[in-house]
């Protein structure tokens, strides 16, 4: 009698928190303050102070990452320009300008993990301060598994990965225009 209890405790308190956390994070993915407000390809999920939008600030939680600061937009993207996912055994072209953002980022991620914390992979990120930029005042950023020459980052073993553009603006009241500051991402030859 006893033993039948505590094992339909013990259901019943799998099935809770399995519904619990289920539930919660679909609300997270799926809250009106977490849709994503997309441009181009790239998205991004507006956090304010935190207890003002606790779902957007918990898309970044749950990932292992910290939301952004208040002058910082952290724009994310699973597919190239044409929509399609990103493929690790393509080569990827990401160009853009680089007026529109005092500094920005670009970095490789898991969609499932969040950032790579692996000190034996290979360069996954890359700033505007470590560039090298074209006479026009643009830049491209090659994305491949093998060194290209110029400026790249690589997937490393990821079969699936995710790219953050992190913008940061130079004044604290300045807003950052996504035409102006987010690069394309063109899908180059496929092993």
């Amino acid at each position: 009698m006893r033993l039948g209890l505590i094992i339909r405790i013990t259901v019943f308190l799998i099935v809770s928190l399995t519904v619990g956390i289920g539930s919660a994070r679909w609300l997270i993915a799926r809250s009106a303050h977490a849709v994503p407000v997309s441009a181009g390809a790239w998205k991004i999920w507006l956090v304010g102070s935190g207890a003002d939008d606790p779902y957007g600030t918990a898309h970044y939680l749950i990932t292992g990452r910290l939301p952004p600061a208040n002058r910082v937009r952290i724009y994310e993207t699973e597919r190239d320009d044409d929509g399609a996912l990103f493929d690790s055994d393509c080569v990827y072209k990401v160009s853009g300008s680089e007026r529109g953002a005092r500094w920005w980022e670009l970095a490789i991620i898991d969609p499932l993990t969040g950032p790579i914390f692996d000190g034996n992979a290979p360069i996954n990120g890359i700033s505007s301060a470590q560039i090298i930029g074209d006479p026009n005042a643009t830049f491209t950023v090659t994305i491949s598994r093998e060194p290209k020459p110029g400026n790249w980052i690589s997937p490393g073993e990821l079969t699936r990965y995710a790219l953050t553009v992190s913008l940061r603006s130079a004044r604290p009241h300045q807003t950052i225009e996504p035409a102006e500051a987010l690069p394309r991402i063109a899908k180059g030859e496929c092993l």
